[in-house]
């Protein structure tokens, strides 16, 4: 297994428990709203993300968007991530982002992960937060601009 891999996974084990002082257990509501919101960016039925992601159709994926289905699997996400040509980090911390509010320093670790990675990553991951969260988004820039 590739380390990037096993350590997607472990983020995604640890955005879904308790143990995660960040917003205290990400729900897979949570996810299904991001993922929603993404694939509403990207002008994809829910039909053709459902059969890009392995469903039979898309009842089962409809119901994980709309937070029906309460436990979700990390390869089914993988798979939905890969037909929303996304990454599964990428849905963690977005779906993160609505409970981090306006902790200092939650937004001092998003920040971090920011300038970390590439730019075409950073730009994709700021163009969406723009879209799902407009607030956070600024008061993102502005730290980014302190750090630069």
């Amino acid at each position: 297994m590739q380390l990037g891999l096993y350590m997607t996974q472990l983020i995604f084990m640890f955005a879904s428990t308790n143990l995660n002082p960040m917003n205290n257990s990400l729900t897979s509501q949570q996810i299904g709203k991001t993922v929603k919101l993404i694939r509403e960016l990207r002008n994809y039925s829910q039909d053709w993300v459902a059969k890009q992601a392995g469903y039979k159709d898309k009842t089962t994926y409809s119901r994980f968007e709309s937070g029906k289905i309460k436990h979700l699997d990390f390869e089914r996400l993988q798979g939905i991530c890969n037909a929303l040509s996304c990454n599964t980090v990428q849905v963690i911390l977005l779906a993160s982002i609505d409970s981090f509010r306006y902790n200092i320093h939650n937004w001092d670790d998003f920040v971090s992960s920011l300038l970390e990675m590439s730019p075409n990553e950073r730009e994709e991951m700021l163009s969406l937060l723009k879209s799902l969260f407009p607030v956070k988004y600024e008061q993102v820039m502005r730290m980014l601009e302190v750090r630069s």
